[in-house]
């Protein structure tokens, strides 16, 4: 009698139909496609006879000696970056990029270290203790240096290609990002986001246009004094490094911290991964940095791409990413001294005297080119000065808010979560006030996205989080004010401080110095006489209360019950 076996429901019974067994083995389509490709190359690999080694043989047919062989990834690696993506796949005639390539070797080690690892074999085990990020051990050395390789081969390949220069494209200057910024923000979507972050820093940056894909958050920083964030950029032509400032702009169509705040809501932050690069901007990785780009300029325009159409500008015949660079070095040009100039754009002067080879990019010499960029006027000529300031939490004190418990606030809207998000970007992280200062200036531009039917998503999910964080009762009474009204209130709060802490640099626009004070100043006095009218509307409250309670008691007294 043949008999059939019964499974028990887990307790309070099964949800749906039984599932197989979790594994940690990723089994989602996507990861099964990259595997199955990451395979095929192999096997393209062997039939090649790339490496006289394992000429002739399959990937069943190779032994144990080969898998520990060092030399077999290495050249497979190298053949991988050499050749172009098959055709009916994305990115089909493209080169193979760094992620893919550092992807199809990693498959190959986990596939060897599957079979041969664990097996008794002291030789595989420490052969494969490559795949442990944390170990010194000569192949896990190796291991890391490999994939370093391939990132450098990648960036030069991109270099010899002429993907980096653009010295002839028409340049695109500070005007031209706002309206591409802008467009994208009416857009909304997470996208649209993505976009406006990256071309913002493309232009802050003054870089060639694949430059700024390079640029991970492993070598960013926040600098307290400038309250700036400074990445680093490797340049192509002098084969350096180029510190350069993501600066708070003169409005929200040049600002990173708005760009940035509104990718994190929609996007998310870099996540953790500690056996790869965080990249800053990772929506310009799986292709060349400066060909994305150029679409993102180009899609927005007219006769661009159909789901932009609503919101597409018209520029210049065939705008490119390369002519970001071209208008920041013209404006550059005009605005700060060659002095200055040169360390935001990466130009080496050597050749004209031995004195320009003891400057070296520093925070401080960015910074007259930063403010330019970043659309403030430029400084007095030949003058340091500080960066721009980006928008505060901190001036939300003084309207009442308990500024030290807005953490979960913040998590909350930009998506912060440890468990995920790159530890710099979390609470007490070397890139925290990254994070603050993009949601203060969230804050601050909140109405004027309201009123230009920009960022209409961000600013619905906004008001959600004022109401669920309870912030709508720091107004006085909750049932009459809105989240809206509260967001309002804090933007008021946060640009009145943001004011005066940029004062130093729009006292060089048109309006006289002394108006701009005035302005300022009757901006704080309207902060502080609010914050005190809520003062007293808490003061009548409380009086109003006691006098209740006075009441009470009496009528307790009357009825002989203790109150």
């Amino acid at each position: 009698m043949e008999t059939t076996a019964t499974t028990t429901p887990p307790p309070g019974g099964a949800a749906a139909a039984p599932a197989k067994a979790i594994t940690a083995k990723g089994a989602s389509k996507s990861w099964e496609a990259v595997q199955t490709a990451g395979r095929k190359a192999f096997e393209a690999f062997l039939a090649s006879n790339h490496y006289p080694k394992v000429a002739g043989l399959t990937a069943a047919a190779l032994r144990k000696e080969h898998w520990l062989d060092a030399e077999l990834y290495e050249h497979f690696a190298g053949w991988i970056a050499g050749g172009v993506v098959p055709p009916g796949r994305k990115g089909a005639g493209e080169p193979y990029q760094n992620g893919t390539i550092k992807g199809y070797v990693q498959i190959l080690v986990n596939a060897a270290a599957a079979m041969h690892k664990g097996r008794g074999d002291p030789a595989a085990d420490l052969f494969f203790t490559c795949l442990d990020v944390k170990a010194s051990t000569p192949t896990a050395i190796w291991y890391r240096g490999l994939r370093k390789n391939i990132k450098r081969f990648c960036f030069e390949r991109d270099k010899k290609a002429g993907d980096l220069g653009g010295e002839g494209a028409e340049p695109l200057y500070l005007e031209d990002v706002r309206r591409l910024v802008r467009a994208y923000y009416i857009k909304g979507t997470p996208e649209a986001c993505a976009r406006a972050c990256a071309i913002i820093a493309a232009h802050q940056s003054a870089g060639r246009s694949s430059e700024i894909g390079y640029v991970d958050t492993d070598t960013a920083s926040w600098d307290s004094y400038f309250r700036t964030m400074y990445a680093v950029q490797p340049m192509s032509k002098p084969s350096e490094l180029k510190p350069f400032a993501l600066c708070a702009g003169a409005d929200r169509y040049c600002c990173f911290y708005a760009a940035f705040g509104y990718r994190a809501m929609r996007v998310g932050f870099p996540t953790l991964d500690e056996d790869d690069t965080h990249w800053l901007f990772p929506d310009l990785q799986g292709g060349s940095t400066g060909a994305k780009l150029s679409r993102y300029i180009k899609d927005v325009c007219k006769g661009g791409l159909q789901r932009y159409s609503e919101v597409a500008i018209e520029l210049h015949d065939n705008p490119s990413a390369a002519g970001l660079r071209v208008g920041a070095c013209n404006v550059l040009a005009t605005s700060v001294p060659a002095e200055f100039a040169t360390h935001n754009t990466g130009h080496s002067r050597n050749s004209e005297s031995a004195y320009f080879e003891y400057l070296r990019s520093s925070h401080a010499l960015v910074a007259p080119g930063a403010v330019v960029l970043a659309g403030f006027p430029p400084q007095p000529w030949g003058r340091l000065c500080m960066t721009p300031q980006p928008a505060s939490l901190s001036a939300l004190a003084t309207i009442g808010v308990d500024v030290d418990l807005a953490a979960p606030f913040v998590d909350c809207v930009l998506r912060v979560d440890p468990a995920t998000t790159h530890p710099d970007f979390c609470v007490h992280g070397r890139l925290r006030p990254v994070v603050d200062c993009a949601l203060a200036t969230m804050c601050m531009y909140y109405d004027e996205c309201v009123r230009d039917h920009e960022q209409v998503f961000v600013c619905i999910k906004l008001r959600e989080a004022v109401v669920e964080y309870g912030y709508a009762a720091f107004l006085g009474d909750a049932g009459h004010q809105s989240a809206g009204a509260v967001l309002r209130e804090w933007g008021t709060a946060i640009r009145t401080q943001w004011n005066l802490d940029n004062l130093g640099l729009t006292s060089q626009a048109s309006a006289p110095p002394v108006q701009q004070l005035v302005t300022a100043i009757q901006g704080l006095r309207g902060a502080v006489e609010a914050s005190a009218a809520k003062v007293g509307d808490l003061q009548g409250q409380v009086a109003a209360l006691r006098g209740e309670l006075v009441e009470l008691r009496r009528g307790a007294a009357a009825t002989g019950v203790a109150a």
